[in-house]
């Protein structure tokens, strides 16, 4: 009893005797009316109390419906709600649009210049191609394991080699080196 947190009226009933529960309890009473009698309040100090609890209330209650009322107030006039296509959604479509445009543009740069870099790069390769040196009058020459011969030591007479010229190839065998 001592421990408890509702509170404990201790009211045996004409008992002289003093019991452990009466020291525990929170408040003694002699006898059961009298315990009534001492927790209970005056009806018009009660219906007082609550008529005062009641118009805290209904004070707090309105309180809040007009701060909310002023909330929705300053919101509903707000161009986002009065007018939300012109306000959300055409600002986003710019942006939109003016970003496609430059992802676009930004494309076609980037393709112009590799076109470029690869016609320069294959310009380079077609300049520095065997088969363009072929063309200016020159040949190639290959042993029979198809490696290409660039000095008359690499040859033996007896050899066979593959010429490769422009226009095709020959097979010959070496008769005779000077």
């Amino acid at each position: 009893m001592a421990a408890s947190q509702i509170p404990v009226i201790s009211a045996v009933g004409h008992e002289i005797d003093v019991t452990l529960c009466d020291l525990a309890a929170d408040l003694r009473a002699l006898t059961p009316s009298e315990a009534a009698e001492r927790i209970s309040t005056n009806d018009a100090e009660l219906a007082e109390t609550l008529n005062a609890m009641r118009l805290f209330l209904d004070r707090g209650m309105t309180q809040k419906f007009q701060l909310a009322a002023q909330c929705l107030a300053r919101f509903r006039d707000r161009p986002v709600f009065t007018r939300p296509i012109e306000t959300l959604l055409y600002p986003a479509q710019t942006t939109l649009d003016h970003l496609d445009t430059r992802l676009q543009h930004g494309v076609q740069t980037r393709l112009e210049r590799a076109a470029a870099q690869l016609g320069h790069n294959t310009a380079t390769l077609e300049a520095l191609s065997p088969l363009a040196v072929l063309g200016r009058g020159y040949s190639m020459t290959f042993d029979r394991e198809n490696k290409l011969l660039t000095r008359t030591a690499d040859l033996h007479e007896g050899d066979e080699i593959t010429i490769r010229f422009v226009d095709g190839t020959v097979h010959s065998v070496v008769q005779g080196m000077r």
